[in-house]
This record gives C-alpha cells, structure tokens and sequence, in this order.
C-alpha cells in the first residue's frame, strides 16, 4: 500500500511540475519559421498591381548583415511601356529580416501586424531611354544553373523572379552571374533617374 502510495504521489508531483512548467510557456509561440514568416512580410510590403499585365519580373535585393532590402517591379502590359516600381525601406528603418527576428522573439508572428510597423518608399519609376534598353535585354539573359564556385559570407543575395508563359526564379550572391549584372545595371539605370 505505502508503495502504491508513493508511486500515485510521485506521479501527481510530475503532472502539477509539469502543468506549471506549461503555464511560463509563451502563449503566443510562432508556428512559422523565420524563412516562411520573412518571405510573408516581404509580400506584404513589396506588393504591386497585376492588373492589365501580361508578364512581370521582381529584382529582389537582399544585403547581408544589416543592410536594408529593396525591390523593383517591372510589369509589363499587353500594349505599351513596362511600368517600373521601386520599394525601399523608408530611411531611419532597421531591415526587414531584423525587425521579423525581433518580432518572432517576441511572439508576434502576424505578417500583417508585422508589416504595419514597417515603412516602405514607394515609387513608379519614371521611363528612360536607358532603362528600356536594359529591360528589353531581360528576354535574353543567359539563366543557366552554374556550379557552386565559392561561398560569400558577406555577399548581398540577388533574386530575380520572372512570371510569364514560363516562370523562373534565380537566387545567387555570384557578382559575376549575369543576372546579377544585369540587376545592377538596371539598379543603376533607376538611380540615375532620366536622360
């Protein structure tokens, strides 16, 4: 008796132990990882209108360490000139994978909520001489994979996603890879405004 006793005692001490261990957890644990959490934020705030557009390409340029992101939206109509978006990151702003690991430690996991907090500059961009010619070369990149030749620690990641009759999308820190150069010159087509 005294064993049976002892056993249903012991049991019952884990199960409270146990109990109050589970109330200290944090209620609002994320379900999402930092990746599916930061991608949501992401589209949230770098979001652009696809109506009337038959194709559209998104230059996504994401800086190591704290560096801000930045996009630019190319959208192209069935007829007329490619509309030209840029999103940075208003200035004073931390980025945005900085404010997501915060929040995440915090147990705000809302992307919504998250991306409220968040100020992005947004501005159509307008048409040069020298940005269309840049666009137009878009069709004829060479997107090929390329072996891995070395790893960049403190490289800045250049996405290119393109939705058209075929999507692709490309995500490489190699400053040689053309489409790495030709996200830069078109960087630098926007940045220098018009003729």
């Amino acid at each position: 008796m005294k064993r049976t006793f002892s056993l249903v005692a012991l049991t019952l001490f884990i199960a409270s132990a146990a109990g109050s261990a589970q109330q200290h957890a944090p209620a609002n644990k994320c379900l999402h990882d930092f990746s599916e959490l930061y991608t949501a934020v992401k589209g949230k705030l770098f979001s652009a209108s696809t109506n009337e557009v038959g194709s559209m390409a998104k230059l996504y340029f994401e800086p190591s360490w704290e560096g801000t992101e930045s996009q630019v939206t190319i959208r192209f109509p069935d007829s007329g000139t490619p509309i030209v978006t840029s999103f940075r990151l208003a200035p004073g702003q931390k980025p945005i994978s900085s404010t997501v690991s915060s929040a995440i430690k915090q147990g705000r996991c809302d992307a919504n909520t998250i991306a409220r907090g968040i100020k992005i500059l947004k501005n159509r961009v307008p048409m040069t001489d020298r940005l269309k010619a840049v666009i137009d070369r878009l069709w004829a990149l060479d997107i090929v994979p390329r072996p891995v030749r070395s790893v960049s620690l403190d490289a800045t990641l250049y996405v290119l996603e393109v939705q058209g009759q075929e999507n692709i999308r490309v995500a490489t820190d190699d400053y040689e890879s053309p489409v790495v150069k030709w996200m830069d010159e078109i960087r630098n087509a926007i940045n220098d405004g018009p003729d």
